[in-house]
Protein backbone atom coordinates (compact mmCIF):
# COMPACT_ATOMS: atom_id res chain seq x y z
CA UNK A 1 0.00 0.00 0.00
CA UNK A 2 1.28 3.44 -1.33
CA UNK A 3 0.84 7.02 -0.89
CA UNK A 4 2.13 10.27 -0.98
CA UNK A 5 1.94 9.94 2.53
CA UNK A 6 3.30 6.84 4.28
CA UNK A 7 4.11 3.04 2.87
CA UNK A 8 2.58 -0.14 4.06
CA UNK A 9 5.57 -2.35 5.29
CA UNK A 10 7.19 -4.74 7.61
CA UNK A 11 8.27 -2.80 10.76
CA UNK A 12 11.37 -5.04 11.08
CA UNK A 13 12.37 -4.01 7.76
CA UNK A 14 12.04 -0.85 8.54
CA UNK A 15 13.70 -1.09 11.74
CA UNK A 16 16.59 -2.59 10.68
CA UNK A 17 17.14 0.04 7.92
CA UNK A 18 16.47 2.94 10.62
CA UNK A 19 19.40 1.44 12.65
CA UNK A 20 21.54 1.51 9.22
CA UNK A 21 21.02 5.39 8.99
CA UNK A 22 17.80 5.38 6.65
CA UNK A 23 15.61 8.30 7.80
CA UNK A 24 12.71 6.67 8.02
CA UNK A 25 10.07 6.27 11.04
CA UNK A 26 7.37 4.42 11.78
CA UNK A 27 3.79 6.35 12.10
CA UNK A 28 0.88 3.73 12.35
CA UNK A 29 1.19 0.50 13.57
CA UNK A 30 -1.35 -2.39 11.73
CA UNK A 31 -0.43 -5.75 12.95
CA UNK A 32 0.99 -4.74 16.05
CA UNK A 33 1.12 -8.36 17.96
CA UNK A 34 1.22 -12.13 17.62
CA UNK A 35 2.97 -11.21 14.04
CA UNK A 36 4.31 -14.31 12.82
CA UNK A 37 3.42 -18.05 13.42
CA UNK A 38 4.10 -21.55 12.15
CA UNK A 39 1.09 -23.14 10.52
CA UNK A 40 0.94 -26.81 10.06
CA UNK A 41 -1.54 -29.70 9.04
CA UNK A 42 -3.86 -30.89 11.95
CA UNK A 43 -2.77 -34.57 11.45
CA UNK A 44 0.79 -33.54 11.94
CA UNK A 45 0.30 -30.62 14.34
CA UNK A 46 3.02 -28.36 15.37
CA UNK A 47 1.30 -26.44 18.68
CA UNK A 48 4.66 -26.06 20.66
CA UNK A 49 8.21 -25.81 19.77
CA UNK A 50 9.25 -29.58 21.04
CA UNK A 51 6.59 -30.54 18.02
CA UNK A 52 9.26 -29.17 15.68
CA UNK A 53 11.72 -32.26 15.72
CA UNK A 54 11.50 -34.86 13.16
CA UNK A 55 9.15 -32.05 10.90
CA UNK A 56 9.89 -29.92 7.71
CA UNK A 57 9.12 -26.28 7.73
CA UNK A 58 8.97 -24.38 4.61
CA UNK A 59 9.95 -20.22 4.70
CA UNK A 60 11.04 -17.74 2.60
CA UNK A 61 14.93 -17.35 2.97
CA UNK A 62 15.04 -13.82 4.42
CA UNK A 63 13.10 -15.43 7.65
CA UNK A 64 14.84 -18.00 8.73
CA UNK A 65 16.50 -15.98 11.21
CA UNK A 66 13.40 -15.92 12.91
CA UNK A 67 13.49 -19.92 13.33
CA UNK A 68 17.20 -19.71 14.19
CA UNK A 69 15.78 -17.97 17.22
CA UNK A 70 13.02 -19.28 18.27
CA UNK A 71 15.25 -23.26 18.24
CA UNK A 72 18.03 -21.29 20.24
CA UNK A 73 15.15 -19.85 22.95
CA UNK A 74 13.99 -23.19 23.37
CA UNK A 75 16.93 -25.29 23.15
CA UNK A 76 16.05 -27.27 20.32
CA UNK A 77 19.12 -29.20 17.91
CA UNK A 78 18.40 -27.39 14.52
CA UNK A 79 19.74 -30.46 12.68
CA UNK A 80 16.71 -32.65 13.83
CA UNK A 81 14.27 -30.06 11.65
CA UNK A 82 14.23 -29.57 8.08
CA UNK A 83 14.08 -26.19 6.85
CA UNK A 84 12.79 -25.82 3.54
CA UNK A 85 13.84 -22.52 1.85
CA UNK A 86 12.48 -21.14 -0.81
CA UNK A 87 11.01 -17.86 -2.49
CA UNK A 88 7.48 -16.15 -1.36
CA UNK A 89 5.47 -17.46 -4.56
CA UNK A 90 6.02 -21.06 -4.11
CA UNK A 91 5.66 -21.66 -0.01
CA UNK A 92 1.93 -21.80 0.33
CA UNK A 93 1.89 -24.40 -2.80
CA UNK A 94 4.67 -27.06 -0.92
CA UNK A 95 2.50 -26.54 2.03
CA UNK A 96 -1.12 -27.05 0.59
CA UNK A 97 0.98 -29.90 -1.46
CA UNK A 98 1.90 -31.31 2.19
CA UNK A 99 5.57 -31.42 0.92
CA UNK A 100 5.98 -29.82 4.16
CA UNK A 101 4.50 -29.79 7.51
CA UNK A 102 4.80 -26.83 8.64
CA UNK A 103 4.82 -22.77 7.32
CA UNK A 104 6.29 -19.73 8.38
CA UNK A 105 3.65 -16.79 7.54
CA UNK A 106 2.57 -13.76 8.97
CA UNK A 107 -0.29 -14.79 11.99
CA UNK A 108 -2.99 -13.28 10.31
CA UNK A 109 -3.02 -15.90 7.32
CA UNK A 110 -6.16 -18.28 6.88
CA UNK A 111 -6.50 -21.63 6.29
CA UNK A 112 -8.61 -21.50 3.24
CA UNK A 113 -5.54 -19.35 1.60
CA UNK A 114 -3.27 -21.65 2.23
CA UNK A 115 -4.65 -23.82 -0.10
CA UNK A 116 -7.17 -25.62 1.88
CA UNK A 117 -7.51 -28.36 4.47
CA UNK A 118 -7.77 -27.89 8.26
CA UNK A 119 -4.73 -26.36 9.65
CA UNK A 120 -3.58 -24.89 13.39
CA UNK A 121 -0.89 -22.52 14.24
CA UNK A 122 1.48 -21.43 16.93
CA UNK A 123 2.41 -18.57 17.80
CA UNK A 124 6.45 -17.71 18.03
CA UNK A 125 5.89 -14.42 20.44
CA UNK A 126 4.36 -16.92 22.68
CA UNK A 127 7.71 -18.91 22.94
CA UNK A 128 10.34 -15.58 23.05
CA UNK A 129 10.49 -14.19 19.40
CA UNK A 130 8.21 -11.09 19.75
CA UNK A 131 8.29 -8.45 16.28
CA UNK A 132 6.17 -6.08 15.68
CA UNK A 133 4.10 -6.93 12.15
CA UNK A 134 2.82 -4.55 9.43
CA UNK A 135 2.43 -0.51 9.74
CA UNK A 136 3.02 3.02 7.98
CA UNK A 137 6.16 4.42 7.37
CA UNK A 138 7.15 8.01 6.42
CA UNK A 139 10.49 9.85 5.42
CA UNK A 140 11.25 11.56 8.49
CA UNK A 141 12.47 14.70 5.83
CA UNK A 142 8.34 14.60 4.65
CA UNK A 143 7.24 14.34 8.25
CA UNK A 144 9.42 17.39 9.26
CA UNK A 145 7.81 19.46 5.77
CA UNK A 146 4.58 18.31 5.55
CA UNK A 147 3.48 17.16 9.12
CA UNK A 148 -0.26 18.79 8.13
CA UNK A 149 -0.83 15.84 5.51
CA UNK A 150 1.17 13.13 7.44
CA UNK A 151 -1.80 14.18 10.17
CA UNK A 152 -4.92 14.24 7.42
CA UNK A 153 -3.75 11.34 5.91
CA UNK A 154 -3.60 9.16 9.26
CA UNK A 155 -7.59 10.68 9.95
CA UNK A 156 -8.37 9.28 7.08
CA UNK A 157 -6.50 5.82 7.40
CA UNK A 158 -7.57 5.45 11.07
CA UNK A 159 -11.69 6.07 9.96
CA UNK A 160 -10.83 3.91 7.21
CA UNK A 161 -10.13 0.94 9.92
CA UNK A 162 -12.27 1.67 12.41
CA UNK A 163 -15.12 1.74 9.91
CA UNK A 164 -13.97 -1.55 7.45
CA UNK A 165 -14.08 -3.29 11.31
CA UNK A 166 -17.53 -2.83 11.84
CA UNK A 167 -19.87 -5.84 11.18
CA UNK A 168 -22.41 -3.94 9.27
CA UNK A 169 -19.99 -2.87 6.87
CA UNK A 170 -17.16 -5.66 6.48
CA UNK A 171 -18.82 -7.82 3.80
CA UNK A 172 -19.18 -4.37 1.12
CA UNK A 173 -15.26 -3.49 2.04
CA UNK A 174 -14.17 -6.79 1.41
CA UNK A 175 -16.06 -6.95 -1.77
CA UNK A 176 -14.88 -2.90 -2.45
CA UNK A 177 -11.60 -4.58 -1.73
CA UNK A 178 -11.22 -7.50 -4.29
CA UNK A 179 -12.37 -5.41 -7.00
CA UNK A 180 -9.73 -2.96 -6.51
CA UNK A 181 -6.92 -5.14 -6.05
CA UNK A 182 -8.63 -7.35 -8.77
CA UNK A 183 -7.09 -10.51 -6.72
CA UNK A 184 -8.10 -14.22 -7.94
CA UNK A 185 -5.54 -15.91 -5.51
CA UNK A 186 -8.04 -15.15 -2.51
CA UNK A 187 -11.54 -15.55 -2.20
CA UNK A 188 -13.51 -13.09 -0.32
CA UNK A 189 -13.78 -16.14 2.78
CA UNK A 190 -9.83 -15.96 2.92
CA UNK A 191 -9.92 -12.13 2.99
CA UNK A 192 -12.50 -11.86 5.75
CA UNK A 193 -10.76 -13.95 7.69
CA UNK A 194 -7.35 -12.38 7.42
CA UNK A 195 -9.18 -8.79 7.79
CA UNK A 196 -10.92 -10.22 11.57
CA UNK A 197 -7.33 -11.90 12.48
CA UNK A 198 -5.63 -8.35 11.64
CA UNK A 199 -8.99 -6.14 13.25
CA UNK A 200 -7.48 -7.92 16.79
CA UNK A 201 -3.90 -6.60 16.32
CA UNK A 202 -4.93 -2.94 15.20
CA UNK A 203 -4.52 -2.31 18.82
CA UNK A 204 -1.41 -3.09 21.01
CA UNK A 205 -1.78 -5.52 24.09
CA UNK A 206 0.38 -3.37 25.43
CA UNK A 207 -1.32 0.22 24.39
CA UNK A 208 -4.80 -0.87 26.01
CA UNK A 209 -7.49 2.17 25.30
CA UNK A 210 -5.47 4.07 22.62
CA UNK A 211 -6.51 4.71 19.14
CA UNK A 212 -6.31 2.18 16.14
CA UNK A 213 -2.46 2.54 14.99
CA UNK A 214 -0.99 3.84 18.42
CA UNK A 215 2.29 1.89 19.16
CA UNK A 216 3.89 0.88 22.54
CA UNK A 217 7.46 1.48 23.75
CA UNK A 218 7.53 -2.37 25.07
CA UNK A 219 6.57 -3.73 21.59
CA UNK A 220 9.15 -1.85 19.82
CA UNK A 221 11.73 -2.35 22.62
CA UNK A 222 10.68 -6.19 22.29
CA UNK A 223 11.21 -6.61 18.62
CA UNK A 224 14.55 -4.54 18.62
CA UNK A 225 15.82 -7.12 21.50
CA UNK A 226 14.43 -9.68 19.37
CA UNK A 227 16.34 -8.19 16.03
CA UNK A 228 19.34 -7.95 18.12
CA UNK A 229 19.22 -11.76 18.82
CA UNK A 230 18.26 -12.31 15.13
CA UNK A 231 21.58 -10.50 14.17
CA UNK A 232 19.57 -7.81 12.44
CA UNK A 233 20.39 -4.67 14.36
CA UNK A 234 23.99 -4.50 15.87
CA UNK A 235 23.53 -0.94 16.99
CA UNK A 236 21.63 0.56 19.61
CA UNK A 237 18.98 3.27 18.33
CA UNK A 238 16.69 5.44 19.92
CA UNK A 239 13.25 4.49 19.73
CA UNK A 240 12.71 8.30 18.74
CA UNK A 241 14.11 7.40 16.02
CA UNK A 242 12.08 4.41 15.38
CA UNK A 243 8.47 5.64 15.67
CA UNK A 244 6.05 8.24 16.55
CA UNK A 245 2.67 8.49 17.73
CA UNK A 246 2.33 12.49 17.04
CA UNK A 247 0.37 12.07 13.65
CA UNK A 248 -2.82 9.17 14.96
CA UNK A 249 -5.84 11.30 15.57
CA UNK A 250 -7.32 10.65 19.22
CA UNK A 251 -10.28 9.35 17.46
Amino acid sequence: MKSKSGILVALTLMAASAAKGMKVKAIFGVVQSDAWAIYSHVDTAIRKPADLTGKSVVLVVDHKPMIDLLLKLNGLDPTAIQLRLVNPATRGTIFAQRAADGLLAISISSGTSMGGGETTSMLLSAYGVNLLGQGLIASEAFLAKRPDVARRFLKATSRAFRETALETNMEEALTVAHQMSGTTTKTVESSREEWKNTIIRLVSKNAPGKPVGWMSDVDWRDTMKTLREMGRVNTDIGLGQLYTNEFIPAN
